[in-house]
């Protein structure tokens, strides 16, 4: 598992869960130093890939979220690190969910920005729409799925995936200003990107997509209930990836939950764009503060 520490793991930990297909440096372009600007050394921090993602080992089997929790734990275990503040990114979120539902004892605080969920009344739809495209695109690429993301073909999967989301519409018909913007988003979302498999992004998109039954409906969403550390929820109100009321509920459900909304901020681009995530950091580093007054 890749992994990276910053700072003195003896003091209080935030650790860190990737949304998308994303490897850790989604964090640090602007998150982490963003964070650190508030809390300094107070705090270390620790960003991962995943098993399967980024620059970690290959991932055997199928994808699910639970299995990747276990993992976090894992890792925690493995940098001796009895408990820990979570914060997740979209997708990310949901494992940080995952862990302070199954391990409660391990969580000093859950966080998260664009938290989905996986309740079926939650705006599952727009998520589904969203990546019902992203799946059809990244299927034309099954030449490929074989490899890992990297120098030689980042621009063919940029383009085949993610132009489509970002712009709603194919390379070849960005106008002159969607084409400048394009050359600067791409070159902040590149790093984010190696190392990934092409064949994980395919499954983790399918996984996506798949029907959740009433069971594991009810039984996620009683383990969710179940979450008892201070929480703090973050949410875009302008985000069209993850609903705002995915965020209302959970914040029903989680007791000690409070829920912050970004007016006129979207699913992605505070990950790019420094003020807004700059902002969202700051409301974090707020709530983080406060647990020890």
């Amino acid at each position: 598992m890749a992994v990276k520490t910053v700072g003195d793991l003896h003091n209080p930990t935030i650790l860190f869960a990737n949304g998308s297909i994303f490897n850790y440096k989604q964090f640090e372009a602007v998150y982490l130093p963003k964070l650190r600007n508030n809390l300094g050394d107070d705090f270390s921090y620790v960003l991962y890939d995943y098993i399967g993602y980024g620059y970690s080992s290959d991932l055997e089997g199928e994808f699910d979220f639970v299995t990747i929790a276990e993992q976090q734990v894992e890792l925690m275990d493995s940098l001796g690190l009895d408990q820990a503040h979570l914060f997740g990114l979209s997708k990310g979120s949901i494992i940080s969910q995952l862990v302070t539902a199954t391990a409660p004892d391990r969580v000093l605080s859950l966080a998260g920005y664009g938290n989905p969920n996986l309740a079926n009344n939650s705006g599952y739809k727009m998520i589904t729409d969203d990546y019902s495209q992203r799946l059809a695109s990244v299927r034309t690429l099954q030449q490929y799925y074989d490899e890992r993301v990297k120098e030689d073909n980042f621009q063919l999967v940029y383009d085949t995936v993610y132009i489509p989301t970002i712009f709603d519409k194919s390379a070849d018909q960005l106008n002159l200003i969607e084409k400048i913007t394009n050359i600067w988003v791409r070159s902040k979302l590149k790093p984010m990107m190696m190392g990934t498999k092409i064949s994980i992004m395919e499954k983790l998109f399918s996984y996506y997509l798949r029907q959740i039954s009433d069971d594991e409906e009810q039984r996620y969403i009683e383990a969710i209930k179940s979450i008892d550390v201070p929480t703090l929820l973050i949410h875009g109100s302008a985000d069209d990836t993850v609903p705002l009321s995915s965020s209302k509920l959970l914040e029903e459900w989680i007791t000690p939950a409070r829920l912050v909304v970004m007016d006129g901020y979207g699913h992605s681009r505070p990950t790019i764009i420094p003020w807004q995530g700059g902002k969202i950091m700051k409301e974090y580093a707020k709530f983080i503060r406060s647990l020890s007054e």
